[in-house]
């Protein structure tokens, strides 16, 4: 079977075909700004392959809330086309052949369990780094909506807030704007890959981007390993594959919990109904681990996805 995989995100669009359980010919385009301009770019795609492929299907990882029974993707992303009413119908009318669709966050989470870090994992929690912070849950060894996840309900509103709020500091394509405005450049200028670059070399407006972005992504992980628990805490996104990355997790975790114990253990005491308080614990820290297909994980869960949508054409 080869299947067409598609991945949308907020600056660039990545395909490749599916085939063998493997993925070859990838490639990106800048994401389209307008809807009709999307049916244009994915049809161009199409066309690229079918001249010596014949496609069984079309695998899509999208932002947002999918939801593939209305065909819509509700909520709010940095792909603001996608959630003006159903997508999916047009999409497979445009296309002429069947269609899965996932959320970006939950692909990555289940090729990651399938075939990567989290494989053999029953309960571990996936944070995928990219236009904006994707959480993914895991139950039993198996991608989970939160509500299945059955988080107490404060408890989750608690943490996403925290995630909601450091969005834009872990976000490449907002880090990039900002050193981009800073140094009065147009704000396409400089992606998040040059900030690490520039920081590389002691760029100082770089330099405290990317130390922010740590230190914001260790509140995170923090707040969420306090709230949910998990076996471990998986990191996923192309960000995720900068050298030296998970050492400046560790360091700014424990920096974290240095300079802000008295604020982790008010947030652990404020979910428990004992009037003793608890200290810090070791296993309240969060167990850390990188992703491994890194930024082909939403290309690869979304063929899985699709796999399990259409048994009869894998």
């Amino acid at each position: 079977m080869t299947l067409l995989v598609i991945d949308i995100g907020g600056s660039a669009i990545k395909y490749g075909l599916w085939e063998n359980k493997e993925l070859h010919h990838t490639d990106e385009v800048p994401t389209p700004l307008t809807r009709g301009s999307f049916y244009d770019q994915l049809q161009e795609i199409k066309e690229k392959f079918t001249k010596e492929k014949t496609l069984k299907g079309v695998a899509i990882s999208s932002p947002g809330d999918v939801d593939e029974e209305s065909g819509s993707v509700n909520g709010v992303s940095f792909v603001p086309f996608l959630h003006l009413g159903p997508i999916i119908p047009q999409m497979e009318q445009q296309l002429n052949l069947p269609i899965s669709m996932m959320n970006d966050a939950d692909c990555a989470a289940l090729a990651e369990l399938r075939m990567g870090v989290a494989k053999n994992a029953d309960n571990p929690l996936f944070l995928i780094i990219g236009s904006g912070l994707g959480i993914a849950f895991a139950k039993d060894g198996q991608v989970v909506s939160p509500t299945d996840a059955k988080q107490p309900e404060l408890k989750d509103l608690v943490a996403r807030s925290i995630k909601n709020l450091n969005n834009s500091n872990v976000s490449p394509v907002q880090i990039g704007r900002r050193v981009s405005l800073k140094k009065f450049k147009l704000p396409s200028s400089i992606d998040g890959k040059d900030v690490f670059k520039l920081a590389e070399v002691d760029d100082p407006i770089a330099k405290k981007e990317v130390n922010k972005l740590y230190q914001s992504l260790a509140e995170v992980l923090l707040s969420l390993n306090l709230s949910y628990h998990p076996e471990f805490i998986a990191l996923g996104g192309g960000v995720s594959q900068q050298e030296g990355f998970l050492e400046n997790i560790q360091q700014a975790l424990a920096e974290t919990i240095d300079n802000q114990a008295g604020i982790a253990e008010w947030f652990k005491n404020f979910f428990t109904s004992s009037d003793k308080k608890e200290s810090l614990q070791k296993e309240d820290f969060p167990i850390v681990k990188i992703c491994q297909f890194k930024n082909q994980a939403n290309l690869i869960g979304a063929a899985l996805h699709f796999e399990e949508k259409y048994p009869e054409k894998a």
